[in-house]
């Protein structure tokens, strides 16, 4: 896989920096403006009749309501960028230690079939590499079975 390549597609691509910036900006302007009308409505409590008071108090909620939406979008963004950080830090750690550990069940693999591999000595007929108080060829034979069917020998080796 190069470099360039996305498994995740066209969806995992960052976002302009000007939309952020413009995303951050209506909700600084969102909550600004709710602790306006808060500051507002709380300076003229004794000043409105019950009706007024009621009315307004209806449209505070809308208002209030976007306020807090907007808070949780400032807050919750660093939350899930951090979050969104540490997964991709383990999931990077996840495939190398994946990589490594193929590699080595591989080199096992490699070496349990080389026990079994018939050595020609210098004078005579050839005899397994199975080394002096080993297993038993029987076992010998059965961890390539094994090491077959968990590591396939690709073609070219």
């Amino acid at each position: 896989m190069s470099e360039n390549s996305n498994p995740a597609g066209p969806a995992a691509q960052p976002t302009p920096l000007w939309r952020d910036a413009i995303v951050l900006l209506i909700a600084a302007i969102a909550l600004f403006f709710f602790g306006w009308l808060t500051i507002t409505m709380l300076s003229k409590t004794t000043e409105q009749s019950e009706t007024s008071w009621s009315r307004a108090l209806y449209l505070y909620r809308g208002v209030e309501a976007l306020a807090f939406a907007a808070a949780g979008f400032l807050f919750g963004r660093e939350v899930q960028r951090r979050r969104a950080d540490e997964a991709e830090g383990r999931a990077t750690h996840a495939q190398e230690a994946a990589l490594s550990a193929t590699a080595r069940g591989e080199a096992l693999a490699e070496a349990i079939r080389a026990l079994e591999a018939p050595v020609a000595p210098a004078g005579g007929a050839p005899e397994y590499a199975v080394p002096a108080g080993g297993p038993p060829p029987s076992a010998i034979g059965q961890l390539v079975r094994i090491a077959d069917r968990l590591f396939p020998q690709r073609e070219g080796r």
